[in-house]
């Protein structure tokens, strides 16, 4: 769904490459993974031997295989217009076996109502694909960017995706099917409030905060899902989110012969105050059950350097700032601290200016201690996750 830059609904995008193999992608969204067992914060984070599947002027993205934070992060699809031809996407992550914690706007009340089964929610794992990728299997690497590539049988919308990669290609779902899933509590004044703890519902002068609790009653009782951070977040903090976005060989930059003709304006530029005309010109939304979506982690600087808090939160004070990057599709996503504590500390919320205008954030404006994402802070995230008094 859309970040939100500067109190206003927005999203974003880039270009990815792999270590040991030529590759160039443009990709964007929230990270998960599916095997696991136990009860969240019980499960170990097994190995975490990380790859670095992203890189550009931006930063990288990275994969970690066995990831907790990962078991725990899903990417939703929400039916944006009545006629079904235009969806929207966010993250969740899961604190109870069938509640996860996403952000309000992911779900609007006008789109999804309270108690009703009115979006999916996926988790997808590609461990197996991952590993044999690095063990030389060349043809399914090639089988891999054979499926970013985009077909224009036409004008826009007349795109055709390549044929995406399956489970007998380690390309795994969590769940036999997309699940089933519906908003049980909604804090937002903006984009509905119901059963929100007063707590949160009369903050911002009774704007509430920008995060929804929704069920997914069929997910598999023996998943994994974690908890929320216990303390306060500090300046300075080393943190990472985790998100999932399609994988296409679209570029990100205008009139430069890659891909279909208008892939730009039809794909890399986004007016994030156009409504649902916008979102209908643009193949993020008009293409997204046919887009092939892939885990991701934002995790560190091309230098290396780790992403951290910044000073900043918002006006409403309910949200911090970090310097991370990422795209419209990071909304709702979990933003965790680095390293072994794989509890939440919050959705995803805003965006930086450096997305104003496009799919994602430009990669020249993301520079450390620069504001972009935001998420709720800890301390609220808390309060709705103390509503679920089961289920664990």
């Amino acid at each position: 769904m859309d970040i939100r830059i500067n109190e206003t609904p927005v999203r974003g995008h880039t270009a990815l490459a792999t270590t040991g193999f030529a590759l160039s992608l443009a990709v964007a969204g929230c990270a998960f993974d599916a095997a696991g067992e136990g009860d969240g914060l019980e499960d170990e984070d097994v190995g975490s031997t990380q790859l670095p599947v992203q890189f550009d002027a931006v930063g990288s993205y990275n994969l970690d295989f066995n990831n907790q934070k990962q078991k725990v992060t899903g990417v939703t699809a929400l039916p944006w217009t009545s006629d079904g031809s235009v969806w929207a996407s966010c993250g969740v992550t899961f604190v109870s076996k069938h509640f996860a914690i996403t952000a309000a706007h992911c779900v609007p009340s006008d789109k999804a109502p309270i108690d009703v089964g009115a979006f999916f929610v996926q988790n997808i794992n590609i461990d197996d694909f991952a590993r044999r990728v690095i063990l030389g299997d060349s043809a399914l690497w090639q089988k891999f960017l054979n499926s970013r590539n985009v077909t224009a049988n036409g004008p826009f919308p007349n795109w055709t995706p390549g044929t995406p990669l399956t489970a007998a290609d380690g390309w795994r779902f969590g769940d036999p099917s997309a699940l089933v899933c519906g908003v049980r509590v909604r804090c937002s004044a903006q984009f509905g409030k119901e059963r929100c703890p007063a707590s949160l519902a009369n903050q911002d002068n009774g704007n509430g905060v920008d995060i929804a609790l929704i069920e997914c009653p069929t997910r598999d009782a023996a998943r994994p899902w974690t908890t929320v951070f216990s303390g306060d977040e500090t300046v300075g903090m080393a943190v990472e989110a985790h998100w999932s976005h399609e994988v296409l060989k679209l570029s990100m930059e205008a009139n430069d012969g890659i891909g279909p003709a208008g892939n730009f304006t039809n794909y890399g530029a986004y007016n994030p105050n156009g409504g649902d005309p916008a979102k209908a010109n643009n193949w993020h939304y008009r293409g997204l059950l046919a887009n092939q979506y892939f885990p991701l982690i934002s995790r560190t600087f091309p230098n290396g350097a780790t992403y951290k808090t910044t000073s900043s939160t918002t006006s409403s004070g309910t949200e911090r700032f970090t310097d991370i990057y990422g795209c419209h599709g990071t909304s709702g996503s979990g933003v965790f601290p680095q390293g072994s504590d794989n509890r939440l500390l919050g959705p995803v919320v805003h965006g930086g200016s450096a997305m104003n205008g496009r799919l994602c954030a430009r990669p020249s404006a993301i520079t450390p201690g620069s504001n972009q994402l935001s998420f709720v802070r800890p301390a609220f995230t808390r309060q709705i996750e103390a509503m679920i008094t089961f289920d664990r």
